[in-house]
């Protein structure tokens, strides 16, 4: 099963014990004999993922700025993104594990296709794996919506899917100048504050701000 689907993907392998071990959660260690999982496939993977995306938009964005290769970066590259990759690609059937029930763990998604690079990368190199990577992560992608539509389509693909999301704007300074201080809380808890001539600046500040802590 596992060959067919290296197949599939177009890689033809040379150490298939690399891939094995991609496909190893840690608690299956607990009932086979074995001393290894996919944790440390995961934490290469990972920084090549980063390394090749951030590559791309440096490449790819030349004129723009750190802080806008920043944020496409980090809507690229996060768990929900990976993990919805691991799942298009039907990996998580692979995957060995004791429960099948960690298998809707967003963060699981995500490490199945980390692992997976990260094997792809010792197996056949850097310039293999970079061509798996952008074969899925569309660099040129249409991300740039308004922070709060970013923000609200990122909790309802997430697990704080069933948090409330507040806004709490409150007017700061004469009427002749106002200013406005919004803060935005998902569930009880403060995400961002932002500041803005108009409300609608103040509310696009915080959730620009919430959306740092959120995606990562």
């Amino acid at each position: 099963m596992l060959e067919a689907k290296l197949k599939e993907l177009g890689l033809e392998y040379k150490n298939i014990d690399l891939y094995l071990q991609a496909f190893t959660h840690p608690n299956f260690k607990s009932i086979n004999p074995i001393d290894y999982d996919y944790q440390r496939l995961e934490y290469l993977g990972d920084r090549v993922i980063s390394f090749v995306v951030a590559q791309g938009l440096f490449e790819l964005y030349a004129q723009e700025d750190e802080g806008f290769l920043t944020l496409h970066h980090n809507t690229l590259v996060n768990k929900i993104t990976l993990g919805n990759i691991a799942v298009s690609l039907n990996l998580l059937p692979l995957l060995r594990t004791v429960t099948k029930d960690i298998l809707n763990n967003e963060k699981v998604k995500c490490d199945v296709f980390e692992s997976l690079v990260g094997a792809i990368f010792l197996d056949l190199g850097l310039v293999r794996v970079k061509e798996f990577i952008l074969k899925y992560i569309d660099l040129e992608q249409v991300i740039f919506k308004d922070p709060k539509s970013r923000l609200q389509e990122y909790l309802q693909s997430s697990n704080n899917k069933n948090d409330e999301l507040n806004y709490k704007t409150i007017k700061v300074g004469p009427d002749n100048k106002p200013e406005f201080t919004c803060e935005v809380r998902i569930g009880n808890l403060l995400y961002g504050v932002g500041k803005g001539k108009r409300i609608q600046d103040a509310e696009q500040a915080a959730a620009e701000e919430a959306l740092k802590k959120v995606i990562k």
